[in-house]
């Protein structure tokens, strides 16, 4: 466990990359609408329908 804590300290927080306060961690948050609260809210479920769609688009 210390193991891991210490990879991520070099990795991660000695380096500044703190997530979305910083754009970038684990993820790096390249488009400004990421940094937006919502990005990471859950969506309505009354979106899902269209999200379904657009992922079998995607898909195709």
């Amino acid at each position: 466990m210390t193991a891991n804590a210490q990879y991520l300290k070099e990795r991660f927080l000695d380096r500044g990359h703190l997530g979305l306060s910083t754009g970038r961690g684990y993820y790096a948050y390249l488009d400004p609408a990421n940094e937006q609260p919502e990005f990471l809210s859950v969506p309505d479920l009354a979106t899902a329908g269209a999200t379904v769609d657009r992922v079998r688009e995607v898909q195709r």
